[in-house]
């Protein structure tokens, strides 16, 4: 194996040799390209720098001389390529020094030749760079914060005004650091559906939001929240008076105005909720004077929605793809860190026993991965919300992996992009190659990857990995992006229709109780489209009435887990509260289920199933509980055959 994996272009007409060579080199640590054709080959390098071509002499279209000397004519290039002629037609001395001479390669080869011949040539030279280097984005140099123990107030509203492109699930960060550096104005969100919504800020406090759909599921909301009872909230519906719904209840002493602010508060949480979407948006921030209006979210609010925010709303996808660069650095507590700060009393911290502990020993994402009773989806989202309060960052320095840990390393890579298409694989790298020219990507992969592993089963995984960059970059360079763009958002469009029709279907298994086919139709919407509405509680729904009495205690885990995800603008339908009412149940505390199916029933008269468990606890309560000892034996077992027979 190569100390320095290098990239080859092998041009040769004959597939199977080809094939056979780029094998062999590639298990030699090299990233290996083979085309049967010059135009591909002359396609490739416009977009890629290789350290070396090796083109057979006898090609169609044109000789590999002409090849040669076509690609130094047409492909700029500062440090030159090394290319290396072949043939097993074509071995007259006089014609190898003529061929070399016309088409200045380091080298030539009669075929059929032994790899060691070809390493003769292949020397460890330093990858060309390409001039004209582009320049860092914005947004690249925005998660660049993870790295820093001090960034100025000034100079994260400097970068948040520079930004102009970034994604939809960057939004809860941008948000951070404006309420952290105490920022006032107004930052404009636009959407590619040509949405537009808005955020402004008073010297860090979010006093208001805007968005285009302005329901507010206020009556929903306080009965959820408990500050209101379900029958208040029909007394008050029934008064036809023009007064707002909460000035009616506030002047009906039913709620307090400190209460009702909290609740206009949440509605601002669901309509922040709204803006954080999956894909591209655009920003723009204008730092003006704002006056300060009541109610506001402050800094101790912040962090819990954005609990919810990250919880519900980031999918874990994505954070794997943000943190790929830092899987293998050192995290360590920063200047702001602090045991009682409020981000430990949420969800997701609470899940991981012992973090703050193992961050105080220096352990890095691919250490946390591999402990037991960490979850991935808590362990990232965890570090997450850690991040985007500050609290933590990573090392510069990167820790150098032994057999074992590479081993962790290449199947974590292969497990995430096994079942990708071509597209998805650069999309999951997207953060990773950010900054980086499309030349330089496959080089950033590699080192990402590391070299090839001597476990020759892990060699697979490694050589499959290396096969799906190949084919994501040559789908890449080949289409454009108004081609992969509108293919992606007709199949997207597609997923999302399909995905609706079996929401609806699995909804009506759940009603009738039949709950392995809805637990099937739910899994696969959970391929199809993640995002889909009402999906969590829907999955949470399947999952408990399915429950196996001896897994119970790991099953009703996994199901707080799909509860905690629940986007906060879906807790205020009556499905949700019903949902939790049943997983209450299920772990034996009935007056508070009670408490949730009443709910239920209050948000949504028509919805059956709260009125039918409410009724089986009502049946529960009231029939007696029998004394056996105490019983005629024709009773017990006349009882014992009912039961049978039942």
């Amino acid at each position: 194996m190569a100390e320095v994996g290098f990239k080859i272009l092998i041009v040769e007409d004959d597939a199977n040799l080809g094939a056979t060579l780029r094998e062999a080199l590639t298990r030699k640590g090299h990233f290996v390209f083979h085309v049967t054709k010059p135009d591909d080959a002359i396609q490739l390098m416009t977009k890629q720098v290789f350290n070396y071509v090796l083109a057979d002499c006898l090609l169609p279209q044109m000789t590999g001389i002409d090849l040669i000397k076509k690609i130094r004519a047409e492909i700029p290039n500062e440090s030159p390529t090394k290319f290396l002629l072949m043939s097993g037609i074509y071995t007259d001395k006089a014609f190898q020094q003529e061929a070399l001479q016309e088409s200045k390669a380091v080298g030539f080869l009669k075929k059929p030749f032994q790899l060691e011949e070809l390493d003769q040539f292949i020397k460890k030279v330093e990858l060309p760079s390409l001039p004209n280097a582009s320049i860092e984005s914005p947004r690249k140099r925005l998660y660049e914060i993870f790295e820093k123990e001090k960034v100025s107030p000034r100079e994260k509203r400097k970068l948040i005004e520079s930004l102009e492109e970034v994604d939809g699930y960057d939004l809860p960060f941008i948000y951070s650091l404006l309420a952290e550096t105490k920022t006032s104005g107004h930052l404009n969100i636009f959407t590619d559906r040509g949405t537009v919504s808005g955020v402004t800020f008073f010297q860090g406090l979010i006093v208001g939001v805007d968005v285009e759909d302005q329901s507010t599921f206020l009556g929903h909301m306080l009965i959820q929240s408990g500050y209101l009872a379900p029958q208040d909230l029909k007394d008050v519906l029934s008064d036809k008076s023009p007064r707002r719904i909460g000035q009616k209840l506030i002047d009906a002493s039913k709620l307090s105005p400190h209460a009702f602010d909290m609740i206009l508060n949440e509605q601002m949480n669901v309509r922040l909720t709204r803006t954080i979407t999956d894909g591209k948006v655009r920003v723009n921030f204008v730092s003006t004077e704002v006056e300060e209006i009541s109610p506001s979210i402050d800094s101790d609010q912040l962090t819990e929605y954005l609990h919810d925010w990250v919880a519900s709303k980031i999918q874990l996808s994505w954070l794997e793809s943000l943190y790929l660069m830092w899987s293998g650095q050192r995290i360590l507590k920063s200047s702001q860190w602090k045991d009682d700060h409020a981000v430990f009393k949420t969800s997701f911290l609470k899940r991981l026993k012992n973090l703050p502990e193992r961050l105080a020993q220096g352990a890095n994402i691919n250490e946390l991965l591999s402990t037991d009773g960490y979850d991935p989806t808590s362990i990232y989202k965890a570090l997450h919300l850690l991040l985007l309060k500050g609290l933590i960052i990573f090392s510069s320095e990167k820790v150098a992996l032994d057999a074992s840990a590479q081993r962790q390393h290449v199947k974590k890579i292969y497990g995430q992009i096994s079942n990708k298409e071509s597209n998805e694989v650069l999309e999951l790298f997207q953060d990773l190659l950010a900054s980086k020219r499309e030349a330089e990507w496959l080089d950033e992969l590699m080192k990402f990857i590391g070299p090839a592993p001597l476990d020759p089963e892990v060699l697979k995984l490694w050589q499959v990995v290396k096969d799906k960059f190949d084919k994501a970059l040559r789908i890449h360079w080949s289409e454009t992006d108004t081609q992969l763009t509108a293919t992606r958002k007709e199949d997207s469009s597609e997923k999302k229709i399909k995905s609706i029709r079996l929401m609806d279907e699995a909804k009506a298994q759940l009603q009738l109780n039949r709950y392995k086919k809805a637990n099937e139709l739910l899994a696969e919407v959970s391929k199809l489209y993640p995002q889909a509405t009402g999906l969590r509680v829907c999955v949470a729904w399947g999952q408990l009435g399915a429950l196996d009495p001896a897994k119970k205690q790991f099953q009703l885990k996994d199901i707080e887990l799909e509860l905690m995800q629940v986007p906060p603008d879906e807790r205020y339908d009556a499905m949700y509260p019903f949902v939790m009412g049943l997983y209450q149940k299920a772990k034996g505390d009935l007056a508070t289920a009670r408490k949730s199916f009443e709910k239920a029933q209050a948000m949504d008269p028509s919805f059956i199933a709260p009125k039918r468990e409410l009724s089986q606890l009502d049946t529960a309560k009231n029939t007696p509980k029998q004394d056996v000892f105490n019983m005629d034996l024709k009773d017990v077992i006349g009882g014992f055959f009912k039961k049978k027979s039942g």
